[in-house]
């Protein structure tokens, strides 16, 4: 089947928009990845921080207040990041991006095999 002018210029465009998509999808899976880099940092830290001072020889009554904030930190930083859900977000940008890519080749396909189609047309004349 050969195509029209018109339906090439529209493959065109849509293989344009896909690529660009894709590269915008591929941005932001980066900047959730970031972020859940970022957000896991104070939970190693405060999880460390909070198991030597545990550990050390110290009277129960002045490991209360570090206990606490250090809890209340480690509490936090898991709220935030379970209520913006940063690694969901990061994965599903991912799983956009592989398709927005197999798109952009399928549509690169559909074109590279109608010019080899005319061109095979033109040289049999």
């Amino acid at each position: 089947m050969i195509l029209t002018s018109q339906q090439k210029e529209t493959l065109f465009q849509y293989r344009d928009k896909a690529y660009i998509c894709s590269i915008l999808c591929q941005q932001s899976s980066d900047w959730y990845n970031m972020l859940k880099t970022i957000t896991n940092v104070p939970l190693i830290i405060s999880s460390t921080s909070l198991s030597i001072l545990n550990s050390l020889n110290i009277n129960n009554y002045d490991m209360k207040i570090p206990n606490i904030i250090i809890n209340a930190t480690f509490a936090l930083t898991l709220s935030l990041i379970n209520n913006f859900k940063i690694s969901e977000k990061q994965s599903n940008f991912r799983s956009h991006n592989i398709k927005y890519i197999k798109l952009t080749h399928y549509i690169e396909d559909k074109i590279t095999n109608e010019l080899i189609i005319v061109q095979k047309m033109i040289l049999e004349r």
